[in-house]
């Protein structure tokens, strides 16, 4: 009797055992898929990522039949020295003129 309890008990530790690892190797599986997917999904956004890329480098870089964007933006700030300079000088001129003119206005109305 002892002999057959035995039996059952081990039968029933190695059934329990089969159903065990064949939960585990489920889960694994689903774990993988999961996983696959993930992967499919960041090659996809670094095959966009990498397209955006290559159409800023040409934007940017090569300027896509116009000069590019670095030169356009290296113009734009000479052209912004250029006038803060002008007005730089006009302030210059009239501070300079300023008190030649009040002096000829103040003669004017003394007169």
């Amino acid at each position: 009797m002892s002999n057959r309890k035995s039996r059952t008990s081990d039968d029933d530790v190695a059934q329990e055992f089969v159903q065990d690892l064949l939960e585990l190797v489920t889960q694994s599986i689903v774990a993988n898929e999961h996983t696959n997917a993930a992967i499919i999904r960041l090659q996809e956004q670094q095959k966009v990522t990498a397209d955006d890329l290559k159409q800023l480098l040409t934007l940017v870089r090569d300027g896509n039949g116009r000069p590019p964007l670095i030169s356009r933006l290296e113009a734009l700030e000479r052209t912004e020295q250029d006038t803060q300079k002008k007005n730089a000088m006009s302030w210059e001129i009239l501070l300079v003129a300023l008190p030649g003119m009040l002096a000829f206005l103040s003669t004017m109305g003394a007169m």
